[in-house]
């Protein structure tokens, strides 16, 4: 029976993998038509102590961006300073600080980088966003329509 029940966590655990890996995807195709404008964009970026950075997006005026791209569903709102997630009338908070994640992200890669300045954001592939003003504690958060345009306005 442990078998079975580990089994399961695995087979969930590569389940948001494999999601979160199209989900990045996604946004990366999105994205291409900038490189074609001069926008220096990478992918998957190892960092040490903040793991990968999904995105990191460099304007042609040299602008910085470090993408955290989402996969999950509902509609996104912030609430008392954290990210829930509403399906319904119910909300629930995410299962993760993602707002901290993508802000160490943004301040690690300043660091590495020799960065003046990195913006941190937050992109949701699959959820309607309910942001006051699209951000939350310094962190733009967008769903994914709103990505590209998000970039040119702030680049």
């Amino acid at each position: 029976m442990a078998f079975i029940l580990i089994a399961n966590g695995v087979w969930r655990q590569a389940n948001r993998a494999d999601q979160g890996a199209k989900a990045e995807e996604t946004i990366g195709h999105d994205l291409n038509s900038l490189q074609r404008s001069g926008w220096h964009i990478e992918y998957g970026r190892r960092l040490p102590l903040v793991g990968d950075v999904d995105i990191i997006c460099r304007s042609p005026q040299g602008q910085v961006f470090a993408i955290d791209v989402k996969s999950h569903r509902g509609t996104v709102i912030h609430n008392r300073g954290q990210l829930h997630r509403q399906v319904g009338n119910s909300q629930y908070p995410f299962e993760k600080d993602f707002l901290g994640q993508v802000k160490r992200q943004a301040v690690q890669l300043k660091e590495a980088d020799d960065y003046s300045y990195v913006t941190p954001v937050l992109v949701f592939s699959r959820a309607k966003v309910n942001v006051s003003g699209g951000q939350a504690g310094n962190v733009y958060v967008v769903a994914r329509q709103d990505l590209r345009s998000l970039l040119l306005d702030q680049g």
